[in-house]
């Protein structure tokens, strides 16, 4: 709405959320199962399972930290909005985040 140039309220937002209740309640409810998954892992391995499961939820959570606003923009549901999330998220951040350096300055 605001990009549209309207002035968004309260309200506005409480009635797009609403309507996609089943969308966020299906993002919260994927996240939250494989949170579990990787705690109930990660308690039974050694320290190198442990470091691969730590990882594994690192990916996991980098991949769905934009999931949220994918679903406040687009009417889609759970696996698409973690899907497009993850994409933005590399496309914006994924070589920093991995390691390689990527120089704008003219400077450099």
């Amino acid at each position: 709405m605001q990009f549209d140039g309207e002035t968004p309220t309260l309200g506005d937002g409480l009635r797009i959320a609403m309507s996609r209740v089943y969308s966020i309640s299906g993002m919260r409810s994927s996240s939250a199962t494989v949170g579990m998954l990787l705690h109930a892992i990660r308690g039974s391995l050694g320290f190198v399972g442990r470091l691969i499961v730590g990882l594994l939820g690192v990916g996991w959570t980098l991949a769905t930290y934009l999931g949220r606003a994918v679903l406040a923009a687009r009417d889609l549901g759970p696996i698409e909005a973690i899907a497009e999330s993850a994409e933005l998220f590399k496309r914006t951040w994924g070589e920093n985040v991995i390691g390689k350096r990527v120089w704008a300055s003219p400077l450099c």
